[in-house]
């Protein structure tokens, strides 16, 4: 790992915590024949003040950094690291940049249930509809999803443990530890008793990340109803200007003219589209969408193939 110490002073979206000394640093050994694992968990900083994490007992959900270090993290060894390119970035260019990218990112899979088939690959492209997620295997696709370099490229991110991050950390130098600048940050918070506050502050950037969620997914269902009621209608609407056409031919003598078809559904087909990429639930919205307009469209077939016949 290189010694360059790092240009952003303080926590950072992006930054990775491999912490905790569980018996699942054993299992680790086992599968990696006898590597170093001094760490049984892992998680990501997605914002200056809170982090996302997938635990066994409550899945995929955001934590606040002061109580996390405070609590989970005062007894338990704990390393933090951020990729240099990162740090370039949000120290010359945009640190907000990076927080949205990753905040977004992390919020996709908010709400999973934890994956406890840890090491066993998946089938590719299931990563976007998949509703399990294991600690280290979150880091890496949430990494993949904000559009950064992943944590261990060798590796698919169904298969990285907490070890191979700390194996590939300690000999990259594309990796720079910022551990002090975490614990620099919690002796300065205890020292000013701010500590209750901070937490409460945490807390409040995470009440507004998950009615974001809710508002998001909230939106994809009321889209994907009203979608499915306009479809109704439109099929009601085409059957009834087909029977005006007939009528108007068999009067006039001469076809309709052409009309500007409404399509109404469109507009909403987009927005459907647009919010299946804001969490994995409202991908599984989208999809459902999708199943619907290709059976809506067997079902025209059959129907039209029934009138001409």
């Amino acid at each position: 790992m290189s010694e360059l110490f790092p240009k952003y002073s303080t926590p950072l979206a992006g930054d990775i915590i491999l912490c905790g000394a569980s018996w699942n640093v054993h299992v680790q050994r086992v599968l990696r024949l006898g590597r170093v694992a001094d760490y049984s968990h892992a998680a990501v900083m997605c914002s200056i003040n809170f982090g996302v994490q997938a635990m066994p007992d409550g899945g995929v959900d955001a934590f606040g950094l002061h109580h996390f270090f405070s609590d989970q993290l005062a007894s338990s060894p704990w390393k933090v690291y951020r990729h240099k390119d990162v740090d370039t970035y949000a120290a010359n260019q945009d640190a907000t940049d990076i927080t949205t990218r990753f905040r977004e990112a992390a919020k996709y899979f908010m709400g999973q249930s934890y994956n406890f088939a840890i090491n066993l690959p998946e089938w590719p492209g299931c990563t976007n509809s998949s509703r399990r997620s294991f600690c280290s295997q979150l880091v890496a696709r949430i990494y993949e999803k904000a559009g950064c370099v992943r944590p261990h490229t060798r590796l698919l991110t169904s298969t990285v443990l907490p070890s191979d991050l700390q194996s590939h950390f300690s000999h990259s130098k594309d990796w720079l530890e910022v551990t002090s600048i975490y614990s620099e940050r919690m002796d300065w918070v205890v020292s000013k008793d701010r500590l209750a506050s901070e937490i409460a502050t945490d807390s409040t950037s995470i009440e507004i990340l998950r009615k974001d969620l809710e508002l998001s997914l909230w939106s994809q269902e009321r889209f994907a109803r009203d979608e499915a009621a306009l479809a109704t209608f439109e099929s009601a609407l085409s059957s009834l200007e087909a029977l005006v056409e007939r009528q108007y031919k068999h009067v006039i003598g001469s076809p309709l003219p052409a009309m500007q078809p409404l399509n109404m559904t469109s507009h909403l087909a987009k927005a459907l589209e647009r919010g299946a990429q804001s969490n994995w639930q409202a991908q599984n919205i989208f999809r459902g969408y999708q199943w619907r307009l290709r059976l809506r469209k067997i079902w025209r077939t059959v129907k039209r193939d029934r009138n001409q016949g």
